[in-house]
């Protein structure tokens, strides 16, 4: 299967968070989006896609709780629209300083509610 664009990536996961009602935001970041490696390097071929999904608001240590109950179910979900492996994280004021840039720096909103 050939990559899909960020448009159709865009569409897929914004139809995807769409029917879950929990969902508020979704970013893809990483290399995928930046189109190389951190060396200037092309993107590899088993390269995952990093996606930060944010929740409803809920006390932080209910919403950890409710995020990684249901991690590997959403990025199962997630990985069965795209031709990669997906790594995805909870994405909140709480969320660790590195993640928080790295999202800011190298991010496109897919989905918003």
């Amino acid at each position: 299967m050939p990559d899909p664009s960020l448009e159709d990536l865009a569409l897929a996961i914004s139809r995807w968070a769409a029917a879950r009602p929990l969902i508020t935001r979704v970013y893809v970041f990483g290399s995928r989006i930046r189109g190389c490696t951190w060396t200037g390097e092309p993107v590899r071929r088993n390269s995952d896609l990093d996606v930060a999904i944010e929740l409803v608001e809920i006390d932080s240590e209910n919403l950890a709780s409710a995020f990684f109950d249901h991690a590997q179910g959403l990025e199962q979900e997630l990985a069965s629209l795209v031709p990669w492996r997906v790594d995805a994280q909870p994405y909140t004021p709480s969320t660790n300083l590195c993640l928080q840039a790295y999202v800011a720096a190298y991010h496109r909103l897919v989905y918003e509610r």
